[in-house]
């Protein structure tokens, strides 16, 4: 996934829960693996099809989350830089 070099956290939402109180404490400990190595870009590959199935929507959320975050980013530098130059001109009168 390649979460980003400067993105060093991602959101786990809690409605997550019932999938996973739906597996057993070993699959819900190889999902957890599974989504650990995701998000730190170490393209998991897993045979079990429970983790296939239960990490299916939540790769799907993780790509939704990254590229909103993706254009929040854009959106505060631009914002930022603004406010940078009317910090100097206000600052020069």
């Amino acid at each position: 996934m390649a979460i980003s070099e400067d993105k060093k956290s991602f959101v786990l939402y809690c409605d997550m829960k019932h999938t996973v109180d739906l597996l057993e404490d070993a699959s819900a400990g190889k999902l957890l693996k599974h989504l650990l190595r995701y998000v730190n870009d170490e393209n998991p590959v897993t045979d079990d099809p429970l983790v296939k199935i239960a990490f299916a929507p939540i790769e799907q959320q993780l790509k939704r989350d990254l590229e909103a975050w993706r254009k929040k980013k854009v959106t505060n530098t631009i914002n930022g830089r603004q406010g940078g130059i009317k910090s100097g001109i206000s600052r020069q009168k």
